[in-house]
């Protein structure tokens, strides 16, 4: 009886793996703390990798309401600096997309809007542009119109 390599014929055998499987999800065998699915496996996804964030509307009105949308890797926590300062901090949605709305303070100078994102805790990726906020001025109250206070004394037409 011929001796055979086990080793070399198992390697040879194997089946060839399946062309190009999806890179962001495998199905693994779930541990029993793991809740499983009809199949008994649960479908293990991988972490993006973080995309730096993008600005696709950046409007600004006269009394600093601003509205302020973009995409960014999905769930990112999406930080706004207003000159390197944080002015709010939302999170990208399942498609990536992201809106902020607040009130910006006043300023006599222009300030520049940029981006920061951060993934499941990982490092602050900077996003690539940024937008200028030009200056404006704090909304000016206006008096409402009131009559002239009348006098007691009554004027005499006689000269």
């Amino acid at each position: 009886m011929p001796v055979t390599d086990t080793a070399a014929s198992v390697a040879e055998a194997a089946p060839e793996p399946a062309a190009d499987p999806a890179p962001e999800a495998a199905a693994v065998a779930a541990p029993d703390s793991v809740a499983k699915g009809a199949d008994d496996t649960v479908t293990a996804t991988q972490t993006p990798e973080p995309t730096p964030p993008s600005l696709d509307v950046v409007r600004v009105d006269a009394e600093g309401r601003a509205v302020i949308a973009g995409q960014a890797t999905p769930g990112a926590s999406v930080s706004l600096r207003l000159d390197g300062a944080e002015i709010d901090n939302v999170t990208a949605d399942r498609a990536g997309n992201f809106v902020a709305m607040m009130r910006i303070e006043p300023s006599d100078r222009p300030r520049v809007l940029s981006l920061e994102a951060v993934v499941d805790g990982g490092a602050p990726v900077a996003g690539g542009e940024t937008a200028m906020i030009a200056p404006f001025a704090a909304p000016v109250a206006v008096a409402a119109d009131t009559p002239a206070p009348q006098s007691d004394t009554a004027q005499s037409d006689t000269v």
